[in-house]
C-alpha cells in the first residue's frame, strides 16, 4: 500500500493552518470575543486540530509499520531524522528569543537546564508539571506533541507486534482496548496533553481507522465492507464523544475519513466534495511543510509583534491581528518551505543513504 494518501496530506496541511490561525487570534487577545460559548470553542481551539494531527498519527504510523516490515533500529532511526533536526533548530531559536524577550518565557531560570535536558531527549511530555512547571511546553509551546510523537514512536512497532498476531481479531481488540484507555486517561489528571496515556485513545482512533481503511480497500464486496465496520467504528465514536475532551476532534476525523472510505466506494459520492479541498494544490504543498509550519509559526508570531511594538508601542490589537494573518501566515509559509527544502529533506534523504548503506 502507498505510504502517502494525497487527502491525508491535504489534511496535514489545513490543521496546520488551523494551529497557526488559532494562535494568532489567542495571542492577540481575540479568541473569546470571536468565539463566545463554549462548545464553538471547543471546535475551534487548537488542541482541537491537534488532537486530529494525532489521530492522522496513529494512521500513517500504523501504515508504515505494518507495510514496511522493518527492523526496530532502522524504524526509530528514520522516525527521529524525520523530525529531530527541525524539532533542535527551533528549539535553539526559541530558547535565545526567550533570552532577547522577543517571546516570552514560560519556565524560572533556575529550571532552565532542567527543561533543556529534557527537551533534548524528547521526553519532557512524561515528567508531570507538578514535577517542574510547565515541563512539556516551557521553551517552545508547539514541542509537547513532539514529545507526545516520539513517545508513540518508541512503543508503536511493539503494540501493532501484538495486533498483527491476533490476526482477524485484531481491530476489534483495538477498539476494546481504546474503550479501556479512554476511560483510564481521565485518571491522569497530574500529567498534561503531553504525556502519551493521556492522548492515547486519539492514536487509537487513527489506529483503528486504518485497519478499517485496510479492510475496505482488500475486500472485494466493498459495501459490504464498510457496513460491516461502520458499526464498531460508530460505538468507537460514541465512547469517545462522551468520555473524553478529544472527541470534538475524533468526531471531525470520522467525517473526513467516511468520506475518504466513501471515495474507495464511488468516486462519484457527494463526500468528495468535501475531499476536494484536501486535494487542492494549496493544502498539498501546505501538507509538505506542516511539521516545519507547526513547529516555527509562535516563533515568527512574536518576533512580528516585537517588531511591530518597537515601532508603534500603541498598535492596537485589530492591527496586530491583520498584519499577522496577511504577512505572518506568508512569511512562516515560506520560511517553512526553505526548512523542508533544505533541512527536514536533507536530513530525511541523508538517513535513507546511511541505511541503504549500512546495509549494503
Amino acid at each position: 500500500m502507498k505510504h502517502k494518501i494525497i487527502e491525508i496530506e491535504g489534511l496535514r496541511g489545513f490543521l496546520s493552518l488551523w494551529v497557526f490561525v488559532f494562535h494568532i487570534v489567542a495571542i492577540t487577545g481575540f479568541f473569546d470575543t470571536f468565539f463566545q460559548q463554549q462548545t464553538i470553542k471547543n471546535i475551534f481551539n487548537g488542541e482541537t486540530a491537534v488532537d486530529i494531527f494525532i489521530i492522522v498519527s496513529g494512521f500513517t504510523i500504523c501504515m508504515l509499520i505494518t507495510s514496511k516490515h522493518e527492523k526496530f533500529s532502522t524504524y526509530l532511526f528514520r522516525r527521529f531524522m524525520r523530525i529531530y533536526p527541525m524539532y533542535i533548530i527551533c528549539l535553539i531559536a526559541a530558547l535565545l528569543l526567550g533570552q532577547l524577550g522577543i517571546m516570552p518565557k514560560n519556565y524560572d531560570e533556575n529550571d532552565l537546564y532542567k527543561h533543556i535536558g529534557l527537551h533534548v531527549t524528547m521526553l519532557h511530555g512524561v515528567i508531570p508539571p507538578t514535577l517542574l512547571k510547565n515541563s512539556s511546553g516551557a521553551i517552545l509551546n508547539p514541542a509537547w506533541s513532539i514529545s507526545l510523537e516520539w513517545q508513540f514512536y518508541l512503543i508503536a512497532p511493539f503494540l501493532f507486534g501484538i495486533i498483527n498476531r491476533i490476526k482477524l481479531v485484531g481491530p476489534l481488540f483495538a477498539l476494546i482496548l481504546s474503550i479501556i484507555l479512554i476511560r483510564l486517561a481521565s485518571r491522569y489528571g497530574e500529567w498534561d496533553g503531553a504525556f502519551l496515556l493521556s492522548k492515547f485513545s486519539l492514536f487509537w482512533v487513527g489506529i483503528f481507522s486504518y485497519y478499517v481503511f485496510d479492510y475496505v480497500i482488500r475486500t472485494k464486496e466493498k459495501l459490504f465492507g464498510l457496513a460491516v465496520w461502520l458499526v464498531p467504528v460508530a460505538l468507537f465514536m460514541y465512547s469517545t464523544l462522551f468520555s473524553y475532551k478529544g472527541g470534538v476532534g475524533a468526531f471531525i476525523w470520522f467525517l473526513f475519513f467516511f468520506g475518504l472510505l466513501s471515495s474507495i466506494i464511488n468516486p462519484k459520492l457527494a463526500f468528495n466534495i468535501m475531499l476536494a479541498l484536501f486535494r487542492t494544490r494549496l493544502f498539498k504543498q501546505l501538507g509538505e511543510i506542516s511539521y516545519s509550519l507547526y513547529l516555527l509559526h509562535e516563533l515568527v508570531i512574536w518576533i512580528i509583534l516585537w517588531v511591530l511594538l518597537k515601532l508603534n508601542p500603541q498598535m492596537n490589537n485589530w492591527t496586530q491581528l491583520l498584519i499577522l494573518v496577511f504577512i505572518g501566515i506568508p512569511a512562516a509559509s515560506a520560511l517553512a518551505k526553505l526548512s523542508y527544502r533544505f533541512i527536514e529533506f536533507p536530513a530525511v534523504n541523508w538517513a535513507k543513504k546511511k541505511l541503504v548503506k549500512n546495509e549494503g
